[in-house]
């Protein structure tokens, strides 16, 4: 693991490492980690919602409840990428995905507050955040600010000040990347890589189909009219709501072009367009579909109270918001009820991340870090996060997440031959019930590591240079125990 973690560039590292340098409990840095995109999310709905609507207290009552429930996501959403920090019963550990997509949104959101130069800051911090996604909100917000300022003469001051103030710590960032990273990286075994993209890859290997490309166009043609028809005829309208439709209008455009080049032409893409996995972009407007959604039919009530008159739509006026509140409390119920147990068990695993390990398992990883073990470890898929995280282990390789080989194409060597060597999976050829996870199932290597004798165990660590096996109880090794806990055991290979 050591491999992918030194060799990514991004400042959640850094500033995670910045934090426990200060002293702070791991516990507390990875719950900081975890609600800083929550609150940054919910803020940015707000922001968006009051932009169209001015309505203060709507904008701060639709916002969390628009984090609880996001009715309208599942018609922007990409197909190739999940929408990770979308929902709360949907939270994730894989930060990088979160992250990008939350400080996309957050851009977005402080362009509606009218905060030009924290938008342009956050815009190039974002880069070293998620250089992807980062890289597409640069563009997409100098594109809209350069058509806004000679097209409609709007006001697009502050935004490079807070630019070149981004620009300066993204430079910084990257300078302690390159300070800090040790030559870990090889040469790339492009057999490997090309084993890993054919069978292993998991975003870019979703094929179109009718349904999603009707799907996906239809509601990028909706969104596209909403937008044009708030550019062309709203009036009054304030810059930052110009802006903001711009920025959205143009990230539905791009977007959608994006996905259906990757899917119908991808020989006419540059490969490295094709490793970003452009089919993600979508997500970045299905965070934003509802708020902007409720923001743009209230400035349109209003703006036809304002225009006609007429009581009825004063009253529609009124009315609206409730109707929309009670539809989307609706949808939460149902959306509650049916996905009761996930939640549940969502909530075990995030909680369990983010506060430590269950009561019973504390004194286990509290022995393992006490051990001292020689070498990497290997680990089943369910040990490898708390190995991680609580033994403070040096895992081998976390087999539930392989996928940053598309970005990192120089483990593709290195992983090949741990998931070879040591789990027993062919990674050239895997079994069909394996291709295209991105991951080893939960059950990954283990008929293989049962069959394995203690020369097969010491062969392995000679070829892997592993010292320690951690698995679930009810898993056959047969090697020595160092420790045992309530789900799982610590194992030594011990060889002459």
């Amino acid at each position: 693991m050591n491999h992918y973690f030194l060799d990514s560039w991004t400042i959640i590292h850094q500033i995670g490492a910045l934090m426990l340098r200060a002293g702070l409990n791991l516990a507390y840095v990875n719950e900081l980690i975890f609600l800083f995109p929550c609150a940054l999310l919910v803020c940015a709905y707000a922001t968006v919602i009051y932009c169209f609507s001015g309505q203060y207290w709507l904008s701060l009552f639709a916002a969390p409840l628009y984090y609880l429930t996001n009715p309208l996501a599942k018609f922007f959403a990409s197909p190739d990428y999940a929408t990770l920090g979308l929902i709360w019963d949907q939270a994730s550990d894989h930060t990088y995905g979160s992250w990008a997509h939350v400080g996309a949104v957050w851009v977005i959101g402080c362009v509606a507050a009218g905060r030009n130069a924290l938008a342009g800051f956050s815009a190039l911090i974002l880069i070293a955040v998620h250089p992807v996604l980062g890289v597409y909100m640069v563009a997409l917000l100098a594109t809209a600010l350069f058509v806004a300022r000679f097209l409609f003469g709007a006001n697009v001051s502050g935004f490079a000040k807070g630019a070149v103030w981004g620009a300066g710590i993204v430079i910084l960032s990257f300078a302690a990347y390159l300070e800090t990273r040790p030559g870990v990286s090889g040469t790339i075994d492009y057999a490997a890589f090309a084993a890993y993209m054919d069978s292993w890859d998991t975003h870019r290997s979703h094929a179109i189909t009718a349904d999603l490309a009707l799907r996906i166009g239809v509601a990028a043609v909706i969104a596209v009219a909403m937008l044009s028809m708030f550019l062309i005829f709203a009036r009054p309208r304030s810059n930052a709501a110009l802006l903001t439709a711009g920025v959205v209008l143009l990230a539905v455009i791009a977007s959608t072009i994006a996905y259906f080049a990757e899917h119908l032409v991808p020989h006419l893409l540059p490969e490295i367009v094709l490793r970003a996995a452009p089919g993600r972009l979508l997500n970045v407007q299905a965070f934003l579909s509802t708020p902007m959604a409720l923001g743009l039919a209230l400035y349109a009530i209003g703006q036809a109270a304002r225009d006609w008159r007429i009581a009825a739509v004063r009253l529609a006026g009124r009315a609206v918001p409730i109707v929309i509140a009670l539809g989307v409390a609706v949808d939460l119920a149902g959306h509650i009820l049916s996905r009761r147990h996930l939640i549940s068990d969502d909530a075990r695993a995030v909680t369990a991340l983010v506060r430590g390990p269950a009561r019973d398992d504390a004194p286990f990883w509290s022995r393992v870090r006490t051990i001292g073990a020689t070498g990497l470890v290997l680990t089943s898929r369910s040990a490898a996060r708390p190995a991680l995280y609580y033994g403070h282990l040096p895992v081998a390789l976390n087999v539930g997440a392989i996928d940053f080989i598309a970005y990192l194409p120089q483990n593709a060597g290195p992983v090949a031959r741990i998931i070879e060597d040591g789990y027993g999976v062919s990674f050239s050829h895997p079994p069909p019930e394996f291709r295209h996870a991105g991951a080893l199932p939960p059950d990954g290597g283990r008929a293989y590591w049962a069959q394995l004798s203690p020369d097969g165990w010491c062969r392995i660590s000679h070829d892997l240079d592993v010292g320690a096996v951690v698995a679930p109880n009810d898993w056959s090794v047969s090697l020595p125990r160092l420790a045992s806990g309530a789900e799982f055991t610590m194992y030594k290979i011990a060889c002459d």
